[in-house]
C-alpha cells in the first residue's frame, strides 16, 4: 500500500490515519508475536522500513519546529513527541527481544541457515556474536583442554522447543485444521476470535501466513 508523505502528515496525523493505526497495530503485535513465540521468526523488513522511514522524518520536522518556537505548535508539538515515544518504543522492544533469540540461538541459527529469517544488521550482529563467543570460549578454557575437545560440542548448540505451549487468538476463520499432528484423522474448527491453548508447532504454519496471533 502506499503511506501518506510525512510532508502531506505528521505524526499524529498519520497514526490516526487508517494506513498508521493499521502499521503500528502490525507492529505491536509483530513484537508481542515474537517475544510469546519459542522460535525466531521472520524479520518484518517492509513494516519497519516504512516505520523508520516515518520517524526519520517526523524527528527532522519536530526539530524544526522547536527552532522555530511558535506558541501555536506548542499542544501539537507535545502530541508529536508522544506518538513518536510510543513508536520508537515498540520497535526497540521488537528489536530488543529479537537480539535476546539471536544470542540464546546463535549456534543453531547459524548451522541451520536460518539468514533468511534476519535482518542485515540481524546478519552482521550473529556472526559478530558468534566470533566473540567462540573468542572467550577458548580463551577462558577450551584452550586449556586436549586439541580434539577444544571444538564446542552439540552439548552447547541451544535449540528452540517447538513443543512449548502458546495462547492463540485466531484472527480469521481458518475451518478445519489438525492440531492434533500425530492423528491423520481428527480435526477441529478454528473460527474467528476463538482462543486456544496449544502447542506451538501445531499453529506455527498459521502465524507464519498471518492467519492467528500469540496473545
Amino acid at each position: 500500500k502506499k503511506h501518506p508523505s510525512m510532508d502531506e502528515l505528521d505524526l499524529y496525523e498519520w497514526t490516526q490515519s487508517d494506513s498508521g493505526k493499521n502499521d503500528v497495530q502490525r507492529l505491536k503485535q509483530a513484537w508481542l508475536n515474537e517475544q510469546l513465540a519459542p522460535e525466531l521468526l521472520p524479520y518484518h523488513t517492509t513494516l519497519m522500513n516504512d516505520l523508520l522511514a516515518q520517524v526519520s522524518v517526523v524527528t527532522e520536522k519536530i526539530e524544526t519546529m522547536e527552532e522555530q518556537k511558535r506558541v501555536e505548535n506548542a499542544f501539537r508539538l507535545r502530541i508529536m513527541k508522544m506518538d513518536l515515544a510510543r513508536v520508537n518504543y515498540y520497535m526497540s522492544r521488537y528489536l530488543l527481544v529479537r537480539m535476546n533469540k539471536i544470542q540464546q540461538y546463535y549456534t543453531y541459527l547459524l548451522k541451520e541457515d536460518t539468514s533468511h529469517l534476519l535482518s542485515d544488521n540481524e546478519r552482521v550482529f550473529l556472526h559478530d556474536y558468534n566470533e566473540k563467543s567462540n573468542d572467550y570460549f577458548f580463551s577462558t578454557f577450551l584452550k586449556d583442554l586436549p586439541q580434539e575437545m577444544q571444538k564446542l560440542g552439540e552439548e552447547a548448540r541451544r535449540e528452540p522447543s517447538l513443543a512449548t505451549h502458546v495462547f492463540v487468538r485466531v484472527k480469521e476463520e481458518v475451518g478445519a485444521y489438525q492440531l492434533d499432528q500425530e492423528s491423520k484423522e481428527d480435526t477441529d474448527e478454528l473460527h474467528r476470535d476463538a482462543m486456544l491453548l496449544v502447542p506451538y508447532k501445531s499453529i506455527r504454519s498459521l502465524l507464519l501466513e498471518g492467519r492467528i496471533e500469540l496473545i
